[in-house]
This record gives C-alpha cells, sequence and structure tokens, in this order.
C-alpha cells in the first residue's frame, strides 16, 4: 500500500508539473500571437513569408545543384571526360535555364538567413517585453508605472543602439493617429515608410508628436526611400519573378529595411551625452580601480620583500641582529673556550654547551639564544642563553657573556658563581663603538 500510495503521489507531482509546464506554453503562445499581431510586425509579414518561401526554393536549389555534379562525376567516371568542342550540348543550348551559380545561391542563402534572424530575435525580445510591461501595468501606482514604462523605452533606445530613423519609424508604425490612409495596392508593398510618409505630427496631453529630432528624421527617411518601388505580387527589387530566385537581396526588399546601428552623427546622441558621460566616467572608474589594484600589488609584494629583508636582519620591532645590526656579522656562529675540566662552546643564535674536555660531542645543555641587550649608557653588551638542562634539585641552566671590545670574536673565560648559573666574558669587534672609543679616550 505504501508503495502504491508513493507511485500515485509521483504520478500526481508529474502531472501537475506538466500541467504547470504546458499552462506556461499556453501563456507564452498567447503573447507570442499577440506580438504578431502587432503593426510593426504585420508590415513585415509579406517579407517574412516571401523569405521563408525563397528558403525552400534555395534549399531545393542546393540539392539539385549537388545531384547534377555527382552525375556528372558519374558519367565522367564511366565515359571519361569530354573535349572541349565535341559538340556536347548543355542545358542553356537545348533552351533550359542554364545551371545556378553555387557561390551566388549560398550568398543569397546567407543573405536570406541573417534577416530571418534578425526577425527572429525581434519576436523574442518583444515577447519578452510585453510579458515585462503587462507586469509593470499591474502597479496601482500610475506615477510609478509611467516612470518606469519611460526608462523602459529610454534603455531600450540607448542600449540597442537605435537610430533616430528607426525610431521615427515606430513612432509611424505604432501611434494610429499618424499614419497616413493608403492604398495598399499590388504595386507596393505594406511597409512601415508607405504610411509615414510625407510625415505629420499629432498632439497628445499638450506634447507634439513625434518630437523635432525624430520628425526631421522621418523626413530625411522618407526622401532616402522616395525612389524606392515595392512588388508584392509581380517583381522583387531585383526585378526577378516571384517565380523564380532573384540574384540578390537588397535593402527595402517586400518592404523590409533591417535596422541600423545609430551612427556618432545621429541627432539621438546629443539626447544621451548625460548617458555616454556616464559611461566615460564607468570607463575611467573602471580604469582607475584596475591602476589601484595594479598599485596595491606593487605594494603587497615592496611589503612582502620588506619583511623577508626584516627577516633576514632580525625583525623590524625584535631587532635579533642587534640595536645596529652588529650580530649580523658573527651570526649562527660558534666559540669555544676550556675552563677545569670542562669545555664551553657558545653558538650565537643556537645553543651553549658544557662538555667534558676531550668530548667530541653531546655534553649537558646549558640554554638556547635569549638575545642581546645593550646598556645605552655604558655602552655593554649582554648575551643570555636560558632553559637549559635542569640541575638535580636546581634551576634550569642557564648562561650569561659580557662581551667586551677586541680585534676578534673569541671567549676568554667561563664561571660558575652559582648553581647551575654560568657567567662568561668574550672579546668581539661588536663592541668597539663610539661608547667603547669614548670611554678609552680614544
Amino acid at each position: 500500500d505504501e508503495v502504491t500510495n508513493k507511485a500515485g503521489t509521483d504520478s500526481e507531482t508529474r502531472t501537475e508539473a506538466s500541467e504547470d509546464e504546458t499552462r506556461e506554453k499556453s501563456r507564452e503562445q498567447v503573447v507570442k500571437e499577440a506580438v504578431h499581431l502587432n503593426a510593426v510586425f504585420l508590415s513585415r509579414a509579406a517579407f517574412k513569408s516571401r523569405a521563408n518561401d525563397l528558403m525552400t526554393k534555395i534549399m531545393a536549389e542546393i540539392d539539385a545543384i549537388r545531384e547534377r555534379s555527382e552525375a556528372k562525376e558519374e558519367n565522367e567516371a564511366e565515359d571519361g571526360a569530354v573535349e572541349s568542342g565535341s559538340g556536347e550540348k548543355t542545358a542553356e543550348d537545348e533552351g533550359g535555364s542554364p545551371p545556378s551559380d553555387p557561390m551566388a545561391i549560398q550568398m543569397l542563402s546567407g543573405s536570406l538567413s541573417r534577416r530571418l534572424r534578425q526577425l527572429e530575435h525581434g519576436e523574442d525580445f518583444a515577447t519578452s517585453a510585453k510579458i515585462l510591461i503587462d507586469a509593470l501595468l499591474l502597479g496601482e501606482d500610475a506615477g510609478q508605472k509611467k516612470r518606469e514604462l519611460t526608462n523602459l523605452a529610454i534603455s531600450t533606445v540607448y542600449h540597442g543602439r537605435l537610430s533616430a530613423a528607426d525610431v521615427s519609424e515606430m513612432f509611424y508604425t505604432l501611434i494610429p493617429e499618424l499614419r497616413n490612409d493608403h492604398d495598399d495596392s499590388d504595386e507596393t508593398c505594406v511597409s512601415p515608410h508607405s504610411k509615414m510618409c510625407p510625415p505629420r505630427t499629432v498632439v497628445r496631453d499638450d506634447v507634439s508628436l513625434p518630437p523635432g529630432a525624430l520628425l526631421n528624421a522621418a523626413e530625411a527617411l522618407c526622401e532616402e526611400r522616395s525612389t524606392a518601388s515595392f512588388s508584392c505580387s509581380e517583381r522583387g527589387s531585383s526585378g526577378d519573378s516571384d517565380e523564380g530566385i532573384p540574384s540578390s537581396i537588397a535593402d527595402g526588399y517586400y518592404g523590409y529595411y533591417p535596422p541600423k546601428s545609430r551612427g556618432d552623427d545621429d541627432v539621438l546622441n546629443e539626447h544621451f551625452s548625460p548617458l555616454n558621460s556616464l559611461v566615460s566616467s564607468r570607463t575611467q572608474t573602471t580604469r582607475l580601480e584596475e591602476e589601484k589594484n595594479g598599485k596595491e600589488a606593487q605594494l603587497n609584494e615592496a611589503r612582502s620583500n620588506l619583511g623577508k629583508l626584516e627577516e633576514r636582519i632580525g625583525g623590524k620591532e625584535e631587532q635579533k641582529f642587534g640595536t645596529d645590526g652588529e650580530l649580523y656579522g658573527i651570526r649562527d656562529s660558534c666559540h669555544k673556550v676550556e675552563s677545569g675540566k670542562y669545555e664551553y662552546e657558545l653558538c650565537i643564535f643556537g645553543k651553549a654547551t658544557q662538555r667534558d674536555k676531550g668530548q667530541k660531542g653531546g655534553g649537558t645543555n646549558l640554554g638556547r639564544w635569549v638575545g642581546m641587550k645593550k646598556d645605552e649608557s655604558t655602552g655593554e653588551r649582554v648575551m643570555s642563553w636560558e632553559k637549559g638542562t635542569k640541575c638535580w634539585n636546581g634551576p634550569q641552566r642557564s648562561a650569561t657573556v659580557f662581551v667586551t671590545c677586541g680585534s676578534e670574536t673569541k671567549v676568554l673565560t667561563a664561571d660558575e658563581p652559582r648553581t647551575c648559573e654560568y657567567e662568561m666574558k668574550m672579546e668581539s669587534h661588536i663592541a668597539c663603538d663610539d661608547k667603547f672609543r669614548e670611554s678609552h679616550g680614544l
């Protein structure tokens, strides 16, 4: 029963998910159908239909070219190559149509495909835009809705780099009062500019539409396209019969002019100059941030190198090598002295050791290096080794070394004035400083 119930639950879940997916697809389809009824898309329907028909013919022609090529290769393989001037008749000699140029067919296919992709992308973007706009319109604050829709329109024109001519064409296509009545005869395709020329204006809420800059762009567009003629039933702009394949696809074919990106001299650039300055500022900020990151990387590298140098000389604060770095010259060196039956060895930055005379290794640990202190008033230096081997019933061993000026570094004496506390005297050039010179009148 548990398995049966689980299976039933899983089936219901899949069914609900499928129904949700179906509803989402249905909603998207409804939006797409509404988009296709938009005046802009209706104006491009003739071109889209013609282009799809041509693509079908082109694909068939490409297949025919390939079949003719394969047949020719087979004939040549069977009969041998036909010599020039043998009298063989071509399709053109027999009154038929000459074979199509494969390269021209491919170029034509590419041109149509690009335009169809533009229309397809436009439909996808328009579908997304309508969903967004419908959601914005659900808001209750009229002022907020107006601001959001205005920002959306400005962003679309700005980031889409639409030209003033294309924006003006949208005005005349989408606003009914701006469109001219036109008899859609067989001689002229239903295209946006056939409805907009000559351009007119309309006043809405005391605002003249389109704005002056776009009106001027519309007038220039009408003048530019005034000499173009369109036909949706007999001939395309290339002069080829609709029953055949045209030699090329020019702008305006079946009333479709691909949108053109806004140029540097476009009038809209003046209106977008504040936004452009923001983009420039952002670009400059990005560049400065990159420079800052580069400088920080250099600074971090310099700090790392400085840290390594400080570590080599004993650190910045601990002064491992002494106040003036004097220990650097005798770092890691070891010095021995014999006293009584013992030999004492002192290693700078290492251990202090007591051994029996003649003993080669081992010995008693008198402590590890702690550091060296300097009496600034007298210039006396005192080295310390601590935490050595613990004495029986006593403290841990330690060693204290008093350093005086000498030409070479060597231990002079060793003594144990107190149990397990050793004192030694050392000569070294490290103690030959200004204090020593002054105290000895040198």
